[in-house]
């Protein structure tokens, strides 16, 4: 807990070009936190990607191909 708190007021002091992916049905976390975090960042290069019907494992799931491609697309745009 005290480990996740201290990343949670850091994340203003990252500054490197993120990609978020969230299965929005994972109950393992929550997506709309994550959501938060991503915006208190300090890198101007974050992006946020969730898919309502997936879960946690989201390179093993029946939409895996929609989710590699959004992360090939946003390597091309954003690590150009």
């Amino acid at each position: 807990m005290r480990v996740s708190r201290e990343v949670r007021l850091s994340s203003y002091f990252i500054d490197y070009p993120t990609l978020f992916v969230v299965g929005e049905e994972d109950s393992y976390f929550d997506h709309e936190y994550t959501n938060l975090f991503r915006k208190g960042m300090g890198s101007d290069q974050k992006s946020y990607k969730s898919y309502k019907k997936l879960k946690n494992d989201l390179f093993n799931d029946f939409e895996r191909d929609k989710v590699f491609n959004d992360i090939y697309n946003w390597i091309n745009v954003n690590l150009k």
